[in-house]
């Protein structure tokens, strides 16, 4: 089984579509839509892999990114940065970050294509 991945959206029915995706790729799931609650989540929760939808704006995510790796720098957090990037990206992205024990990041997709590792 892959490492679980915790899915963070404002828009609840996106977060239920991407959520029903992933878990049918195998991966195990948790959503959240409170942020302040999210670096809790990851830390206590053995989440390795956060996805931050294109919903929450790139200031928030960056405020999310910088709690999280103040945690550990071993989170592969994935910042989908527009809603045109296709659910295949999203779930191979997962995949490689879930084989990857040993170092984390942050990854960029952009409408399917990754633009940065």
């Amino acid at each position: 089984m892959s490492q679980p991945v915790l899915l963070a959206s404002r828009d609840s029915l996106l977060l239920s579509t991407r959520t029903s995706l992933l878990r049918r790729a195998g991966f195990m799931t948790l959503r959240v839509q409170d942020l302040g609650a999210l670096a809790s989540m990851a830390r206590f929760n053995g989440f390795r892999t956060v996805v931050l939808d294109h919903t929450i704006s790139p200031e928030e995510q960056q405020a999310v990114i910088r709690k999280l790796q103040e945690f550990s720098a071993l989170f592969h957090i994935i910042c989908v940065q527009t809603k045109g990037v296709l659910p295949q990206a999203l779930i191979r992205k997962c995949k490689i970050c879930s084989e990857d024990d040993l170092q984390g990041g942050v990854h960029l997709l952009d409408d399917g294509i990754a633009l940065s590792e």
